[in-house]
């Protein structure tokens, strides 16, 4: 039987290292010793926030940090036109896309050496 103080550590902290995206920046470069690409991936977060957060729109938080977020944005080759998301199927498919390359980037990162 597992000790229950050591798995409710780890619970915890499990949910404190994926809270943010830096935490889990963070948790990758501490545990596994790798620094993924995430460029991709925080341009699609902030087209994402954009949609669920401001209905298609850059949100309040956005808008004020709006170089950063247009920064970002502008990665991924999504449109923004009045501070609305543009979205086309190609966006969703270069997004998934992206997501796939950063999995098969941490795989190969922490998968061990085949001789």
């Amino acid at each position: 039987m597992a000790d229950p103080v050591r798995g409710k550590v780890w619970e915890q902290v499990a949910i404190d290292v994926t809270r943010t995206w830096e935490a889990q920046k963070d948790a990758f470069k501490k545990w596994h010793t790798i620094s993924p690409n995430w460029l991709q991936l925080e341009g699609l977060a902030e087209a994402r926030n954009a949609v669920a957060h401001g209905l298609g729109t850059l949100t309040r938080r956005q808008q004020k940090g709006r170089s950063s977020t247009m920064t970002k944005i502008n990665r991924t080759g999504i449109a923004v036109t009045n501070d609305q998301i543009v979205l086309e199927e190609r966006d969703l498919l270069a997004a998934a896309k992206a997501c796939r390359d950063l999995i098969l980037e941490i795989d190969a990162a922490t998968s061990p050496s085949t001789p």
